[in-house]
């Protein structure tokens, strides 16, 4: 791992790096896909920018929000100060507080929120999956419990060095974006309104509830980590969201293909 790069004469946090990075994809694909929509008009970008904007904002705020709330709510977790960082809260934070900001930004712009959300939901793929990179890079503490399979990693010179190898699970989750990012990127457009966004809830909330089992975050509320909890919220919305979807459209139960023309 690289927690800092040398680049010419500056050192550069990896981390800050790949959240750069995760924030490009993200405003690049959304953009791309504005442009491509002819329903929305390239003629509108300036809406765009400004969902973008507000959108940004509100995953900035929403992340430091709940850092701060975390501690009031899980104070006695927060005295093992190593494993209560390693639940790695900000991801579902900025996550609700994006999609919330987006669902304000698009209702003042007067474009349809279940379209907006689907034109966001390839680029927080994406931005997840190089964000885990930056974890993996950084070395931060959010890897799994210790293991002896073949690639379990040690992490000497990490942020919150560990010498036993464990599982990476950073790198679990930014491998498993890959299918999910081209899946929503390539299906784009071909699917009723919602549907790529219900998608990215259920397919996220799924990997973090299950990989959060061999991770080393302590367990905040019955038995489970502030991940699965966030979990547990977004797997059932995605669900609920996918099916009214679905019926609304009249996809459900096979009336229609939803991969059809």
């Amino acid at each position: 791992m690289w927690p800092q790069i040398d680049v010419w004469f500056f050192e550069l946090d990896s981390f800050t790096v790949m959240r750069a990075l995760a924030i490009i994809a993200g405003i690049g694909t959304f953009w791309w896909q504005w442009k491509d929509d002819a329903q929305l008009g390239v003629e509108r970008w300036p809406a765009a920018l400004y969902v973008l904007g507000m959108t940004a904002m509100a995953a900035v705020a929403g992340t430091k929000l709940w850092e701060l709330l975390r501690l009031e709510l899980f104070t006695d977790h927060a005295i093992d100060s190593l494993r209560f960082s390693q639940a790695s809260p900000w991801y579902f934070a900025g996550f609700t507080a994006t999609f919330a900001g987006a669902a304000a930004a698009l209702w003042l712009v007067r474009v349809p929120i279940a379209k907006g959300f689907d034109l966001l939901a390839p680029g927080v793929a994406a931005g997840h999956g190089l964000q885990r990179v930056g974890c993996f890079l950084a070395g931060d503490g959010c890897y799994g419990i210790e293991t002896s399979l073949p690639w379990g990693m040690a992490f000497p010179d990490g942020t919150v060095p560990i010498n036993i190898p464990v599982h990476p699970t950073m790198l679990y989750e930014a491998v498993l974006m890959i299918p999910l990012f081209a899946v929503l990127w390539l299906r784009r457009g071909r699917w009723p309104a919602g549907v790529s966004f219900s998608i990215c809830l259920i397919a996220t909330g799924s990997l973090a509830f299950l990989l959060h089992f061999i991770q080393l975050a302590p367990p905040v509320m019955l038995g489970m980590t502030e991940t699965q909890l966030f979990s547990m919220l977004l797997v059932p919305l995605g669900g609920f969201t996918l099916y009214f979807t679905l019926a609304d459209s009249g996809s459900v139960f096979g009336a229609r293909s939803i991969g059809g023309s």
